[in-house]
């Protein structure tokens, strides 16, 4: 699946066209300011004729969906591609909630991180039966040590667990700049219609002490 390495930028203007606003549900295994660093850098890579990407939490969600169920114009936009960060368990409950059957996570490639990772993709396979994940990693500076690594957490994934896991668009940087690997699309993950969802399932506000995951 590490064949092919084409431009960033070329990959978003092909898979993130849409017509109404999508909502990409990630769980965040990394700090969550590291992964608004990231996502900025893939939206900067995209040319003006994309889909806006927007970075969210629970809170923003909730504030929106007062706005949108009122008639304002706060909400989000109709081609605004929106990234929902939160806890990764509480979002695949979430995304099972709604049948959906795949979910992103934002993980670090660092060797020290990784069992931490396994154990949080184990524990959210066994709790909700979510197998697929697109992974989007957001700080592999080298691609063969990130192919390595993502190789090694996906074959024990596969073995141990059942669970598929699929590199997504901008997953790693090398000395040319951001570069993607083939697997899933963000727009294979963005499995919602912002436009259409009325808010149903989504986790109370007051639940939300979320600032990352486990890979600190």
């Amino acid at each position: 699946m590490f064949d092919a390495a084409v431009d960033q930028a070329a990959g978003l203007r092909r898979l993130f066209r849409t017509e109404r606003s999508c909502l990409i549900p990630a769980g965040c295994l990394v700090p969550e300011a590291q992964a608004r660093v990231f996502i900025g850098q893939m939206a900067a890579a995209a040319g003006p004729e994309d889909a806006r990407m927007r970075v969210v939490d629970r809170k923003a969600l909730h504030q929106w969906l007062r706005h949108t169920h009122a008639g304002e114009a706060d909400a989000p936009g109709e081609e605004e591609l929106l990234f929902w960060l939160d806890d990764p368990v509480e979002m695949a409950r979430w995304v099972h909630a709604q049948a959906g059957d795949r979910l992103l996570l934002i993980l670090s490639h660092r060797r020290d991180a990784m069992m931490a990772q396994y154990a949080k993709i184990k524990h959210i396979a066994a709790t909700t039966g979510i197998r697929r994940f697109g992974v989007l990693f957001v700080d592999v500076e080298q691609v063969a040590r990130g192919r390595e690594n993502f190789l090694n957490l996906a074959g024990c994934a596969r073995r141990f667990l059942s669970v598929q896991l699929d590199v997504v668009v901008g997953s790693c940087r090398d000395e040319t700049g951001l570069r993607t690997w083939s697997g899933l699309s963000l727009a294979e993950l963005a499995q919602f219609q912002w436009s259409s969802w009325s808010g149903a399932g989504m986790p109370a506000l007051e639940e939300n002490g979320f600032s990352g995951g486990v890979a600190h």
